[in-house]
């Protein structure tokens, strides 16, 4: 018997398992292994989802686009997770409201130094600064968060997201190699 591993998510899947179980050779020395779907899967969505940021990566390089498997990924979860972490768990939305309200500040210190007296060049270079600030702090802020807080159902969503953003907005369709194709449901 080749090897062979199944993901069952409905009962046309379960008989099929059972089918092949049953064309056993006693004969045949098989190991027949169960995991649960969750260990097994996130594991596997984690792989997918690297294999396609690094492709990203390759691909959008001559397009001035030229961003590592790490930034496309920070990219993908500022448009994404929000939604799904809070959708999962209600603790997120403090830590989201926590969050929005540093980057708030940091947005309003020019309308302060404006205020009491900045102007000119001295108000431009400190807006610079600002900026660069709050770029930083928003990249700190989704290094932090991490895709593997999302239950396997919502890293499905997320996947699903990334593939619609790439084939509607990229105009690239995200490769799937056959030994994760199960991965996509």
């Amino acid at each position: 018997m080749d090897d062979a591993t199944f993901c069952i998510t409905s009962e046309e899947q379960r008989l099929h398992v059972l089918d092949a179980i049953a064309d056993i050779k006693l004969e045949e020395n098989v190991l027949v292994m169960i995991k649960t779907e969750k260990e097994t899967r996130s594991k596997a969505q984690h792989r997918l989802k690297w294999m396609q940021m690094g492709f990203l990566a390759k691909e959008k390089a001559g397009e001035g686009r030229g961003w590592n498997a790490e930034e496309w990924n920070r990219v993908f979860k500022g448009m994404f997770i929000r939604k799904l972490l809070i959708s999962q768990d209600e603790q997120y939305v403090d830590f989201y409201n926590r969050a929005d309200m540093v980057l708030e500040q940091l947005e309003r210190l020019p309308e302060f130094y404006d205020d009491i007296g900045f102007h000119g060049r001295e108000l431009a270079g400190y807006i610079n600064t600002v900026d660069k600030l709050i770029s930083f702090s928003k990249t700190i802020y989704l290094d932090y968060i991490k895709t593997e807080w999302l239950t396997v159902k919502n890293m499905h969503k997320f996947m699903e997201q990334l593939d619609e953003y790439c084939l509607h907005k990229l105009y690239i369709q995200l490769p799937i190699p056959e030994d994760l194709k199960w991965v996509k449901g």
